[in-house]
């Protein structure tokens, strides 16, 4: 007999924001503004959650993918 566990929504949790945009153009600077104030509301909404950091990633797309994800010092920026 199997027995399904309901997950406990409301235990503490820690929590690190990411936002991401691929350009430097300025729609995209606004994205990231929009997903950064999208993740502060969340976070005012469940008062279980302690957001310890937040991280941004901006790459400019004039690189290859290859180029990106073999550069080894490559790192999110903290904020």
């Amino acid at each position: 007999m199997y027995t399904t566990l309901k997950p406990d929504r409301n235990r503490q949790r820690t929590v690190v924001f990411y936002g991401r945009v691929s350009t430097e153009h300025e729609a995209q600077i606004s994205a990231l503004e929009n997903q950064l104030q999208w993740y502060d509301d969340q976070a005012k909404q469940h008062n279980n959650w302690n957001v310890i950091d937040k991280y941004i990633d901006e790459v400019v797309l004039s690189i290859s993918l290859d180029t990106f994800y073999s550069n080894k010092n490559y790192a999110a920026r903290k904020i």
